[in-house]
């Protein structure tokens, strides 16, 4: 059961991501295709899922929810989203791509924390462990 949570969660990632992404290129590009309702609607659903699926891996996985590592993880997606949503109600290309940029960043540092079980991700020996 473990592994088949951890899948659909990482499946959940890679498809939040993806449409991310593309939401961004259609943002760059002046697209109609962002304005469709499917778009707007369509991630919140499956960040919901992910999200839920997150907590059946450590649930599942007896990992406990005050895991610095954990904790780090949900601060790290928290922040992400507020930059999503910044990249996305944001007027100017310049301010999109800084917070688009700054989203990037923190979607690399969820993804290595969640990889070493560290706080601080793969920066975790760069500064001593701080």
């Amino acid at each position: 059961m473990y592994l088949a949570l951890k899948h659909l969660h990482l499946t959940l990632i890679a498809i939040s991501f993806l449409l991310f992404l593309i939401r961004f290129f259609w943002l760059m590009a002046g697209s109609a295709q962002l304005q469709k309702k499917l778009f707007k609607v369509l991630p919140h659903p499956i960040n919901l899922l992910m999200i839920l699926s997150g907590f059946a891996v450590a649930i599942n996985g007896s990992i406990p929810l005050s895991s610095p590592w954990i904790i780090a993880k949900l601060t790290g997606l928290i922040i992400f989203i507020a930059l999503g949503l910044l990249t996305f109600k944001q007027t100017g290309k310049s301010k999109q791509m800084l917070f688009f940029s700054a989203a990037l960043l923190t979607f690399v540092y969820i993804c290595t924390v969640a990889v070493t079980k560290l706080p601080m991700g793969m920066f975790g020996g760069m500064f001593g462990g701080f």
